[in-house]
């Protein structure tokens, strides 16, 4: 009896310490990407090209990307719980939205902490856009070019507060890098433990797996040609994902996966036992 009061207050203290952290990532993201919480700013050298190409605007806003991530993926994960549970009957209805909902929040929470990684990262280096000079259009009247690198400058342009003030100075990593790469690894590894093996079900895997690849490459790609990064920028932005898809797949998504088993092997053998009353 001790031994469970303890395992519970465990159990307890853990979902408690997991809330906790997951809220204050959270919080941290929404108050980076508002610009409550400013990039570190740095200087420039007044010969550097590599800040001086213009801004050309995103193929694939923020908005964009971050509806088509969420809702892609939560519309995927609910269609391969349906396919999984298939055919649904009553009982397996309320058990396959219920483990929609499980899987959901374990590809959520990993999101968010990819998510907080990528704006701490912004945050700590502040790297400058490629569009830097054209979007600052800082006051060369007070500035002197001859001394190297300049420290100390003033903005100009005024017509977008949070591109000027903000967004110039959070280059590294690339965020659309990073979030589109963890969706993919996340279903692609979800979808390939969930489905089980017939031609059908290989096949949608493999369109599951090209959609979100595909996806995933064009926002890359697209912060390269749009100058809003450099590719080191992308690369590293790449790697964030991948390695935070898995670790999530590992640490979240098996254990949740191993309690639909729990529950379903229990379920099944309740109603045998009521079928042998």
């Amino acid at each position: 009896m001790a031994v469970r009061e303890t395992y519970s207050n465990v159990s307890t203290v853990r979902r408690i310490v997991d809330n906790l952290m997951w809220m204050s990532a959270l919080l941290f993201v929404c108050l980076a990407i508002t610009g409550i919480l400013r990039p570190k700013r740095i200087g420039f050298a007044c010969n550097d090209i590599s800040i001086q190409h213009p801004f050309v605007g995103d193929t694939i806003s923020e908005g964009v990307l971050l509806c088509s991530l969420l809702f892609g993926s939560a519309l995927t994960i609910f269609i391969v719980e349906a396919i999984h549970h298939y055919p649904i009957s009553k009982n397996l209805n309320q058990q396959c939205y219920n483990h929609w909902l499980m899987v959901l929040g374990d590809f959520l929470l990993g999101f968010v902490y990819v998510f907080f990684v990528t704006e701490l990262l912004k945050a700590v280096v502040g790297e400058l856009r490629p569009h830097f000079l054209a979007s600052c259009q800082p006051d060369w009247s007070k500035i002197n070019c001859s001394e190297g690198f300049v420290i100390e400058y003033n903005c100009t342009r005024r017509e977008q507060y949070r591109l000027e003030n903000i967004d110039i100075y959070k280059s590294f990593p690339s965020g659309h890098s990073s979030l589109s790469l963890y969706s993919f690894v996340f279903i692609s590894l979800y979808a390939q433990v969930r489905l089980q093996w017939t031609s059908k079900s290989h096949v949608l895997k493999l369109v599951l797996q090209l959609v979100f690849l595909s996806w995933a490459l064009v926002c890359s790609l697209t912060r390269i040609s749009d100058r809003r990064h450099f590719w080191w920028d992308v690369l590293v932005g790449c790697l964030i994902g991948i390695i935070g898809g898995i670790l999530t797949v590992r640490c979240f998504l098996r254990n949740s996966l191993f309690c639909m088993v729990k529950v379903v092997a229990g379920d099944e053998s309740a109603s045998s036992t009521k079928k042998d009353n």
